[in-house]
């Protein structure tokens, strides 16, 4: 398990920049403010765990059985599992960090932008290590 907490902190890290970046660039300049910066950034940080702890249950043992299925239902299964962590905790962090109801507007612009750069994101971000630990 201790090999897994240098790449949790770095991919906390980095899911912590891309979120301030995000915010940097996407919302606008009445918005830039320090709590809003943090609040983006723990969405970031948040996306890029919760994507990871998919992936890393994906390549463990305990998903051994998906292996025997063909591949093409293999891929669909980890794309649509990986899909619904994503969406879900970035949902549940926008209610939890921003304290307000989902609103269609933030479905209908930001939501699917989010998910594009989560997505984006976690494909640069480097594979756990296999140290002992």
């Amino acid at each position: 398990m201790r090999r897994y907490v240098v790449p949790a902190i770095v991919l906390a890290a980095v899911g912590f920049s891309v979120g301030v970046l995000y915010r940097f660039f996407v919302n606008p300049a009445d918005q830039a403010t320090l709590a809003n910066y943090l609040r983006s950034g723990f969405h970031g940080a948040g996306l890029a765990l919760a994507g990871w702890a998919t992936h890393l249950y994906f390549t463990s043992r305990s998903s051994a059985w998906l292996t025997r299925w063909p591949l093409a239902a293999e891929l669909g299964i980890r794309s649509l599992a990986m899909a619904l962590v994503v969406a879900t905790v970035a949902s549940a962090l926008q209610v939890v960090l921003y304290d307000q109801p989902i609103q269609a507007n933030w479905l209908t612009t930001d939501f699917p932008r989010i998910i594009a750069v989560a997505f984006v994101s976690r494909s640069w971000s480097p594979a756990p290590t296999s140290s002992p630990g």
